[in-house]
């Protein structure tokens, strides 16, 4: 696998610089395979910043919470978060109207319903990381909770048709085989092993793959496909519930 897969990965999902890299449909596509590798640095370096946060705030840590957010979403720009509010606002404004619920998303504004969600989100992510700081855990649940919400874009491209004629999916469509895609999650998997006892991972595994299959049978559903956006939602999604079942198998 070439270099440029890898540096347009880390030049889309996070605001690290990259060495200059040609972006087009073929650098693009390349990057799909790399989504849980960049995953994992992500959850690294916010790990790195919430053990900081915990040694200089010992004994406040909801501020750990909060401000471990914070530098999340600075590392990653709110990319997906973007998307969420996005798809929050087709949900409750769509009215299950697959027209309408596209026109939704592409509309730069953002309802306010979508911002109330958008708002409780951010509150359950803040409550999650504090709960799981106080069980001394907090590295590993940010490390892998990166690393498998990630790993839905190779899947979610793979099965799911892009409905967008223009896009940032566009060309991701089948970017990552079916074998790619089962090899990835193998080496999620492993990676977790390394970080947690297999009785965790048992109950991790369903849920998450769970919740992969709910958010693409609304996508095709309401839309017929996934777009960007919906890309996004669930990767947002998906590193919340897995910070809830890490906390509830702790």
């Amino acid at each position: 696998m070439r270099p440029e897969g890898f540096w347009s990965a880390v030049g889309f999902l996070t605001r690290l610089p990259i060495p200059a890299t040609p972006y087009n449909e073929d650098t693009v596509r390349r990057s799909m395979v790399w989504y849980p590798l960049v995953g994992l640095i992500i959850g690294v370096l916010v790990a790195g910043a919430s053990t900081l946060l915990q040694w200089v705030f010992p004994q406040a840590p909801l501020v750990v919470g909060v401000m471990t957010v914070a530098c999340w979403v600075a590392l990653t720009g709110g990319l997906h978060l973007d998307g969420l509010a996005d798809t929050l606002d087709a949900w409750v404004g769509g009215l299950g109207d697959r027209e309408r619920s596209l026109a939704i998303m592409k509309d730069p504004h953002v309802g306010s319903s979508a911002v109330v969600w958008l708002c409780l989100f951010l509150l359950a992510k803040c409550a999650a990381l504090t709960s799981i700081a106080a069980t001394g855990q907090l590295s590993f649940a940010l490390i892998l909770a990166c690393s498998w919400s990630r790993l839905t874009s190779p899947w979610l491209f793979q099965l799911t048709p892009y409905v967008r004629a223009q896009g940032l999916g566009t060309g991701m469509q089948s970017a990552v085989s079916l074998r790619g895609c089962l090899a990835l999650t193998a080496i999620v998997i492993i990676v977790s092993l390394l970080c947690l006892p297999g009785s965790r991972i048992l109950w991790i595994a369903p849920v998450m793959a769970g919740l992969f299959v709910l958010g693409r049978t609304w996508m095709l559903q309401r839309l017929g496909g996934t777009t960007g956006d919906t890309a996004g939602a669930l990767i947002e999604l998906s590193e919340l519930v897995f910070l809830l079942i890490f906390l509830a198998t702790a």
